[in-house]
């Protein structure tokens, strides 16, 4: 069943992916992310609930390499993907006291990363 859950996660990369940089400090590398959204709902200061989108990405876990190493996903890292004549910049942020990233399956071959688009830069 896990192998099953892999090769799906692989088609839908391969139908739904996009190229962006993964990056990290200095360091950075190209790979293919599938983009996803997370509703997600804060109280402003009056009590009322707001319901925003934040941006997801899923991504191969062997794939976050900035250095030549692979790495964990950190708050802070950036992911940037180039949309028409921009490229837009996402960082990594925790989500709601969660972590800034889950496993998608049992072995961890696939993480969902939690982003926030925090620019927009010309291409």
């Amino acid at each position: 069943m896990q192998t099953n859950l892999i090769r799906h996660f692989e088609r839908f990369a391969a139908v739904a992916g996009v190229s962006a940089t993964y990056a990290r400090g200095d360091d950075s590398v190209d790979l293919t992310v599938t983009p996803a959204q997370t509703a997600v709902r804060n109280e402003d200061a009056s009590g009322i609930s707001v319901i925003g989108k934040r941006r997801d990405f899923m991504v191969r876990a062997v794939d976050i390499k900035p250095a030549g190493a692979i790495v964990t996903p950190e708050p802070g890292d950036l992911v940037r993907v180039t949309v028409g004549s921009q490229v837009v910049v996402y960082e990594v942020q925790r989500l709601a006291g969660e972590d800034c990233y889950y496993e998608c399956d049992n072995l961890g071959t696939y993480l969902r990363l939690h982003t926030k688009c925090i620019d927009r830069e010309a291409a």
